[in-house]
């Protein structure tokens, strides 16, 4: 985790000196090899035990991660996931994350959820009516400066309190 904030903060400073990146904040960037229909599956992950262990996921330039965050509580605990993108060079990225209405929905098409200061989250209620509270959710990595085959690090956690949804 040491890392992941050091490397962040050097993706700061690079961002601060100016490099690279285009206007607006945003790079020209190819699109993503993947869809949101096509990510990479990252795994599997708990989203309501605290001794969940957390999915780690590479790569470079733009990027469709998805992971099924499962509900095995059946508790009055929320079900929730975090997703947290670190730098592995001067390439600062914007985190999006799509989070399904329900576990049969698929994520893709719904209003993504912005990351705040490299971290995204989300969580969702547990119900009592027999239904599963699982959801595949996905996260899209686009570069905004540095270059845009610059490598990352995405570190997705469950049972998280949430920092940038309700």
């Amino acid at each position: 985790m040491r890392s992941l904030v050091m490397a962040s903060a050097a993706c700061v400073a690079a961002a601060a000196l100016g490099c690279g990146g285009g206007g607006g904040g945003a790079l020209d960037c190819p699109a993503a090899p993947q869809t949101c229909d096509t990510a990479i599956n990252a795994g599997m992950l708990e989203g309501d035990i605290s001794d969940t262990v957390a999915l780690t996921q590479t790569g470079t330039g733009s990027a469709f991660v998805s992971a099924l965050v499962r509900e095995v509580s059946f508790d009055n605990r929320s079900v929730s996931v975090r997703g947290t993108i670190g730098s592995i060079d001067q390439t600062t990225y914007d985190l999006l994350l799509y989070v399904p209405p329900d576990s049969t929905a698929s994520a893709c098409g719904q209003p993504p959820i912005a990351s705040t200061n490299n971290v995204v989250d989300a969580s969702w209620p547990d119900t009592y009516d027999g239904s599963s509270q699982d959801r595949t959710v996905v996260f899209q990595v686009r570069p905004r400066s540095g270059t845009c085959g610059g490598g990352w690090i995405l570190i997705i956690a469950g049972n998280t309190t949430s920092v940038t949804a309700p």
